[in-house]
């Protein structure tokens, strides 16, 4: 994997919004409270995760639903998964 993609990948995680992220919950079909992604970002951005092992990202799926709750998690588990897809950066997690 080029380092470089990774470190880009990374950052975008780190700087998103929690009005971006409920942006891209509705833009992807389901609602997600700004108390919840305000909860999960602050999760993801100040853990250090290797968000490319597929260990890490169980853990963080685990670690969503003990902050909010399974149904939180599982949106955002869907949305994580399409928008790589949708960014065509989908083969990195593999």
């Amino acid at each position: 994997m080029s380092f470089f993609i990774k470190e880009l990948i990374k950052n975008k995680i780190r700087q998103l919004t929690v009005a971006e992220l409920v942006h891209f919950a509705h833009q992807y079909g389901f609602s997600l409270t700004e108390r919840e992604a305000h909860q999960i970002l602050h999760y993801i951005q100040t853990e250090d995760l290797d968000i490319f092992s597929k260990e890490a990202v169980e853990e963080v799926y685990e670690k969503i639903a003990e902050i909010t709750d399974p149904q939180t998690a599982t949106k955002a588990r869907k949305l994580f998964e399409q928008l790589i897809v949708d960014f065509g950066v989908d083969h990195y997690f593999e």
